[in-house]
C-alpha cells in the first residue's frame, strides 16, 4: 500500500507545473501576482492563478500558454526595469516542469504621464455612471478642429481607453493612437472608453463562457448608445450619422466591437476588430450567420499569426467571420488581414492601428461619393 501511495504522489506531482518567480524590484511590485494569459481570457487577479511566497503550482496548461505576470488588475503588470512595457511571454508547458522567471520592474501607472493638448479627459462624470461607478472617457481631437466652427466630424470609439493614448512628454503609452492620428492628419475624433478592471471580461463578452463567465456586452452596448454617445455629442461636434461611427477594440474588445457592430447596426457604420477572441463566444458566428441587416458596413479585421497557444485556430475563426459577413446577401465590405508575425499585444496593435483607420475612413469617404 505504502509503494501504491508513493507512486500515485509521484505521478501525481509531475502531471502539475511550478512557476517560480525571482523579483528584483521588490519594493515596487504589487502587493499580489497572479499569472494572466490566454488559458483564463487573460484576465487579470484569477485566485485559480495567485502566487504565494512567489510560486504557483498549476494542475493543467495548454501545451503553449502566452502570458504575463499581473496584480489585481492590468494596471499592475511586468515590465523592464525602466517601467516601460515588454511582450507577453511565451512558454512550451510540459508536465512536471519547474519554470523560473525573472522579473525586472513594473509598469508606470498611465496617470503618471501628462495628456496630449488635444486629447481631453473625462472622468467621473455624473452622467457616464455604469456599473454603480463613472466610466471614463479620453477624447482626441484633430488639428483641424476648431471651437468656432461648425464643422461635424465622424468618430471611432475604442474599447479599453486606458491603453490609447500618449503622454505629452512623447512616452510610449500603449497604442499611442494621438500621436498616429497626428501624422496621418485625418479629420477624424477617436474615443477611448474605459475597461472596468476586474469587470473587463464581463463587460466585453456577449454570452457567458463555460469557464470564464462574462455574457454583459450588450448592457454596455446599451450604455454606449444611450449615455456615452449623447454626453459626446453634447460637448463635441461628433456626427450623429450612422455612416459616419465606428466602434473598435482588441482581444475581448474586438470581440465587443463585432458584436456591436451586429446588434447595434443602425448606430454603427463600421469596426476596427483586432485580434478578437471569437474562442470566448463562438455563439457570435452563430448569430452572425443569421444576421439579415441590409445596411451597408465595413469592417477591418486583424490576426497576428502567433496570437495564443493556436494560432491556426484564431486566424481559421477571424477568417470564418470574414467568409460570413462576405455573404452575397450581406452587403459588408469586410477586410482582413493576417500578419505572420503578429502577436497579442499592444505593440502589435499599436503598429497596425494607422493602417486600419486609414481603411476605415478611405470606405467612408468612398460610400458617401456613391450615395
Amino acid at each position: 500500500m505504502r509503494t501504491f501511495l508513493l507512486l500515485l504522489f509521484s505521478i501525481s506531482g509531475f502531471a502539475q507545473t511550478e512557476i517560480r518567480l525571482r523579483i528584483l524590484d521588490s519594493l515596487g511590485a504589487p502587493p499580489e501576482l497572479f499569472l494572466a494569459g490566454d488559458f483564463n481570457g487573460w484576465q487579470a487577479g484569477d485566485e485559480k492563478y495567485h502566487f504565494v511566497d512567489q510560486r504557483l503550482i498549476i494542475d493543467s496548461m495548454p501545451d503553449i500558454i502566452e502570458f504575463k505576470v499581473v496584480g489585481k488588475s492590468w494596471a499592475e503588470v511586468e515590465a523592464t526595469k525602466e517601467g516601460k512595457p515588454i511582450a507577453n511571454r511565451k512558454r512550451i508547458i510540459r508536465a512536471g516542469a519547474i519554470i523560473e522567471l525573472e522579473i525586472q520592474g513594473w509598469e508606470k501607472p498611465p496617470k503618471q504621464i501628462p495628456i496630449a493638448e488635444n486629447i481631453y479627459s473625462h472622468l467621473n462624470e455624473k452622467d457616464l455612471v455604469y456599473g454603480g461607478q463613472s466610466k471614463a472617457l479620453w477624447v482626441y481631437l484633430p488639428a483641424t478642429y476648431k471651437l468656432k466652427s461648425k464643422k461635424v466630424y465622424p468618430v471611432l470609439y475604442l474599447m479599453d481607453g486606458q491603453n490609447l493614448f500618449l503622454g505629452i512628454d512623447g512616452s510610449a503609452v500603449k497604442w499611442q493612437v494621438g500621436k498616429s492620428m497626428d501624422s496621418l492628419q485625418l479629420d477624424f475624433i477617436v474615443v477611448g472608453i474605459e475597461h472596468g478592471g476586474g469587470e473587463r471580461i464581463h463587460e466585453l463578452s456577449p454570452y457567458p463562457n463555460p469557464k470564464y463567465g462574462g455574457g454583459g456586452a450588450d448592457s454596455l452596448l446599451i450604455f454606449i448608445q444611450k449615455q456615452v454617445q449623447p454626453f459626446l455629442r453634447k460637448h463635441y461636434r461628433i456626427s450623429e450619422k450612422r455612416d459616419h461611427n465606428f466602434i473598435g477594440g482588441s482581444s475581448l474588445g474586438g470581440l465587443f466591437a463585432m458584436n456591436a457592430l451586429l446588434k447595434a447596426n443602425d448606430t454603427f457604420g463600421g469596426a476596427l476588430v483586432f485580434s478578437p477572441s471569437y474562442w470566448f463566444n463562438p455563439e457570435l458566428a452563430l448569430f452572425a450567420s443569421g444576421y439579415s441587416q441590409k445596411k451597408r458596413t465595413f469592417v477591418y479585421q486583424l490576426m497576428g499569426g502567433q496570437e495564443g497557444s493556436d494560432p491556426a485556430k484564431n486566424i481559421a475563426l477571424v477568417n470564418d467571420m470574414a467568409t460570413i459577413m462576405g455573404a452575397p446577401e450581406k452587403p459588408w465590405v469586410c477586410k482582413t488581414k493576417i500578419v505572420a508575425k503578429g502577436q497579442h499585444s499592444e505593440s502589435f496593435w499599436q503598429q497596425e492601428f494607422p493602417h486600419a483607420i486609414l481603411w476605415l475612413n478611405s470606405k467612408m469617404l468612398e460610400n458617401e461619393g456613391e450615395e
